[in-house]
Parts: structure tokens; C-alpha cells; sequence
């Protein structure tokens, strides 16, 4: 490619603007939306998203991890404070290790040497707080993600 001058200086100017309220629709006119992570640790990053794509939808599709795809979120289109994701039972093989909650404010994960019960995908209850262990085909045994869950319902016996 070759540089582009004009283009660049429409970029500085939409850049330059006193407020950056909207600037993915500025720079990118023909987006209809934004994929991207809003649950977890990124949650607090959705605001700022909003701010900054004023009108688009933000689509969070998929649950995953480092070491595995794990659930897709079955209503992409809705508003990140709603989204929730169904486990893939075909992924890996997923069991949950009980997390006590405390007014759903306070997450405490058991410590190593607690004893504990895995509970498998099927096992689990509705409102329950709980911690993804999965173990995969190509090695991975019992591995402890380290995200805490609450099961919020099921779709098709996934929860």
C-alpha cells in the first residue's frame, strides 16, 4: 500500500477533536458493530467502549480462555449488562468446584487444601456461584481457571 496523505490528514482532524464521544463511527463510518469481551475483569472497560462508539452494538459472542473455547453467549445482540453464555459440552470437559458467596459482592475461591466436591456441567443449581475446572483432550486435566460463575439458568441442559 501505498502512503495516503489525504487520508491520513482526516484521520489527525477526526483525532483532533475536542471530545472523542463517538470516534469509532467517525473513523469508521460503516461499522454496525463492536465485538469484544464486556464480562469479567473487562466489564468495567464498557462504558468507556460505549463513549467511544456511540450507537453501535457492542457483541460479546464467546466465553473462552487461554486454554479453551468454553460457552457462546446464545443473544449476542443484547446489552452487555445482560449477557450470559452457555457452556459447548463438546468443548472440554467441564466440572465446577463450588465458590462461597457472600451477597454476590464477596467471591472467596477455596483454597488448595480445602476439600472439595467437583460438581459436573449437568449437576449444577441455579444461582449458585461457582469455579470453571475443565479438563481437555489434548492433556489438560482438571485445570482451575480461576473465573468465578453464577449459573443463571439453562439453555438445551447446558447451563
Amino acid at each position: 500500500m501505498k502512503p495516503n496523505p489525504e487520508q491520513a490528514n482526516l484521520i489527525e482532524n477526526i483525532c483532533n477533536c475536542k471530545s472523542w464521544d463517538g470516534i469509532i463511527r467517525k473513523l469508521l463510518p460503516k461499522a454496525r458493530y463492536i465485538v469484544g469481551i464486556c464480562t469479567g475483569v473487562m466489564k468495567h472497560y464498557t462504558a468507556e467502549l460505549e463513549f467511544y462508539c456511540k450507537r453501535l452494538l457492542l457483541v460479546s459472542s464467546l466465553y473462552a480462555c487461554s486454554k479453551a473455547f468454553c460457552g457462546i453467549n446464545v443473544d449476542p445482540l443484547c446489552k452487555p449488562s445482560d449477557i450470559s453464555y452457555t457452556f459447548l459440552p463438546n468443548m472440554a470437559y467441564f466440572e465446577f468446584l463450588s465458590v462461597k458467596n457472600e451477597c454476590d459482592e464477596s467471591i472467596e475461591m477455596k483454597s488448595n487444601d480445602e476439600y472439595f466436591e467437583l460438581v459436573d456441567l449437568v449437576n449444577v443449581k441455579v444461582g449458585q456461584c461457582y469455579e470453571l475446572v475443565f479438563s481437555t483432550c489434548t492433556g489438560l486435566y482438571r485445570y482451575k481457571v480461576g473465573n468465578a460463575l453464577i449459573v443463571s439458568g439453562f439453555y438445551n441442559n447446558a447451563p
